[in-house]
């Protein structure tokens, strides 16, 4: 729901920033969705404006705490003890000024420091629009076209850097200085005797869960809980249980028909536990290709291409924007734990992947080995499943999820409970014969709701099966035909993209609906040997131009937002 822009200037300002913030926030504002009037607090040398505040954020004049965290009256003390939970913290002290992200990164946080000003926004942004102008990052047009995503570290804008996990950033106002601490400790338990700890290492897990949700004093009149048919939604629908919580599930209208599917086991949880659920249909609707894409890339500040979710146009978030809830979700440590058996599958499982093969973009634009950065790669002695899991913690979760969030953030407030400091630690602590498969997750998890099984069919869309429509082809193809900036691409370049638009679908389609029937009929076993004995990573024409496409279009939307800086 909230996003936030803190500004530290090192002279005196004799600006009065009400009217710009106010241009900022409404910038932000997606167009099925009332926000809230923005906060703003400016002094002397302070400026911190909060877009669309809700009732659950923490301010003290420029300081402020987005998210949940559990209590502490040093909050806005700066360099005192970090709190624990799901946060982007600011705080301004006289002499300090700090920013921190929580043990998960779980609120993206990008900074900037000059000799002029210190700057840390939630939203790239609102930190553009303060610039007054954007310059683009080639090495994050190079990273979306692989993963569709930002990759490690980067910004649309090449002046941005992103805020680490566990991470100070500490400005000293006075001398200027500044300096920045992390917790790097990433790595996991490697004891090979792990027999005789898992139950101890269960129990410790089911206890911090606990206290983490406890810790955190969720009113359940005030939220609505993201349900779905897997391991940690239903975890948090076990300690939350509540008449007063909401749940909502969403997918397509028919995913109701099919017995395993997240719609349907989403829907036996709700009612086991007495909690009123919704069910949000997501169907395309022919003709809304142009809203949804507008509205996805607004709303995501461009950071993601995962479309699957928001096949509505986002209308599930408009509504639910309108309920005043905010929405808990329960993405968790462990990510997913497929085996792997080379270093592709590891990059790939944690979306870290290269395009070293794929010789049709553009090589100023290719990203290889080189590109990942050194604290990324594997140890000397790491398994491939320590990596694996580290690379999760490390990259993934401030990246990728991190970036689901701030989908949602455009529109409601989010708390991640299983990603607060005592969850991550513990599952740091986990033996990886316990983290394979999420295997002492599982076990706790089935305990909680007997006779409910897991989901074996997601509910939503195939994003392939909507990029294949003629509607969606055409937009697409119109707008890269159409563009008139051959800065970024080169135009043969473009004009590839458009003539082989649809020509490997039939192979994508297929290969979509093996992994259909290999997760609904397989069992798990099978289906992880399957994997591990398949290098895939296939990157089809129609996603790579919806990846270029979505490229001009984020680029159009930000040298827009830095044409609010000359007010």
């Amino acid at each position: 729901m909230s996003k936030a822009l803190f500004i530290c200037f090192r002279k005196l300002q004799n600006r009065n920033f009400k009217e710009l913030g106010e241009a900022i926030a409404k910038r932000l504002e997606p167009d099925n969705v009332t926000a809230t009037q923005p906060y703003i607090f400016s002094d002397k040398n302070t400026f911190t404006l909060i877009y669309n505040p809700s009732p659950t954020i923490k301010t003290d004049g420029p300081s402020l705490c987005l998210g949940m965290s559990d209590g502490s009256d040093s909050l806005f003390i700066p360099n005192s003890p970090l709190p624990d939970g799901s946060y982007a913290l600011f705080r301004a002290g006289e002499e300090m000024a700090e920013a921190s992200s929580d043990f998960a990164a779980s609120r993206t946080m990008w900074y900037y420091k000059s000799e002029e000003i210190f700057m840390v926004s939630t939203s790239q942004r609102m930190a553009i629009a303060f610039f007054g102008n954007f310059e683009l990052n080639n090495k994050a047009c190079g990273w979306f076209l692989s993963s569709g995503t930002l990759g490690p570290g980067h910004s649309w804008d090449k002046r941005l850097q992103i805020v680490p996990p566990r991470t100070r950033l500490l400005l000293n106002r006075n001398s200027w200085e500044f300096k920045i601490e992390k917790n790097v400790n990433f790595g996991f338990n490697t004891d090979a005797e792990t027999v005789k700890d898992a139950v101890s290492h269960k129990q410790k897990l089911i206890d911090v869960v606990q206290k983490a949700v406890e810790s955190l004093h969720i009113i359940p009149s005030q939220w609505t809980l993201a349900l779905s048919g897997g391991m940690d939604s239903r975890s948090l629908l076990f300690h939350l249980q509540n008449p007063e919580l909401r749940a909502v599930t969403w997918g397509l209208k028919m995913a109701m028909n099919q017995a395993t599917s997240d719609a349907r086991i989403g829907k036996k949880l709700a009612k086991k536990t007495n909690v009123p659920h919704q069910y949000a249909e997501m169907d395309y609707k022919e003709g809304s290709f142009p809203t949804l894409i507008n509205r996805f890339i607004q709303a995501s500040e461009g950071r993601i291409d995962h479309l699957a979710g928001y096949l509505d146009g986002l209308q599930l978030w408009g509504d639910l924007s309108e309920t005043g809830r905010g929405v808990i979700r329960g993405y968790d440590a462990f990510g997913r734990k497929p085996p792997v058996k080379n270093e592709h599958q590891v990059r790939r499982t944690c979306n870290l992947s290269i395009t070293t093969s794929q010789t049709t973009i553009p090589e100023k634009f290719r990203i290889t080995e080189n590109d990942i950065p050194l604290h990324l790669s594997r140890n000397d002695g790491e398994t491939l499943e320590d990596w694996r899991d580290r690379l999760w913690l490390q990259h993934r979760t401030p990246v990728t999820t991190a970036a689901l969030e701030d989908i949602k953030l455009s529109y409601v407030e989010i708390v991640n409970p299983l990603l607060s400091e005592q969850v991550v630690r513990a599952v740091q602590s986990l033996p990886v014969t316990l983290r394979n498969d999420k295997k002492v997750w599982d076990t706790i998890t089935s305990e909680m709701f007997p006779g409910i099984p897991f989901a074996k069919r997601e509910a939503v869309q195939e994003v392939g099966e909507v990029l294949n429509l003629k509607d969606v082809e055409d937009y697409i193809c119109d707008t890269l035909r159409n563009h008139k900036d051959s800065t970024i691409f080169p135009k043969s370049f473009l004009n590839y993209l458009i003539d082989s638009y649809g020509s490997d679908y039939q192979k994508e389609s297929f290969r979509r609906g093996l992994r259909k029937l290999i997760k609904a009929y397989l069992p798990k076993f099978i289906e992880n040997i399957i994997r591990a004995n398949v290098n895939t990573g296939f990157l089809s024409n129609q996603w790579l131009a919806t990846r270029t496409f979505m490229i001009l279009r984020i680029n159009e939307m930000l040298v827009e937002d830095a044409k609010i800086g000359d007010i």
